[in-house]
């Protein structure tokens, strides 16, 4: 290596590790962590190559969204569990918008390693910058 980039990240699931004891499920909150990371690192670095060039940036470039596996931000989640306590809901409970999975086990979906959609991407040079965002905006007030 020539001109060495080092880039380092770190990113927690703590709110969701609380919902992963609440429910007694923990085969996926691993995944979630490493997701978190390595999601994190991806828009940073690729190939040895900072990718933010907000210079580069114009009117008509396009904008794309990957859906998210689910609930990703500990801002969500507190809300979420909010919600749960102040409606006496359990983890067991039946999910309302998953009739096939407990509430416990929609929360606990894993995220989603986007690495494989976005490489190819990011090779052809179609990329100018990526974020990602996993925590409310302060404006938005939710407790944490």
């Amino acid at each position: 290596f020539n001109d060495p980039i080092l880039v380092a990240t770190t990113d927690g699931v703590v709110t969701k590790l609380k919902i992963a004891q609440a429910a007694n499920i923990h085969n996926t909150i691993g995944i979630d962590h490493v997701a978190m990371n390595v999601n994190d690192l991806i828009v940073q670095v690729e190939c040895g190559t900072i990718l933010s060039r907000k210079s580069d940036i114009n009117v008509g470039d396009i904008l794309i969204g990957i859906p998210s596996s689910g609930i990703h931000s500990n801002a969500f989640f507190s809300l979420i569990r909010k919600i749960i306590d102040k409606y006496s809901l359990g983890y067991e409970s039946t999910c309302l918008w998953n009739s096939k999975l407990t509430l416990g086990e929609e929360l606990l979906i894993p995220t989603k390693i986007y690495v494989m959609q976005l490489l190819p991407l990011i090779k052809k040079g179609f990329v100018k910058a990526m974020a990602h965002i996993t925590r409310a905006p302060q404006w938005v007030g939710l407790p944490t």
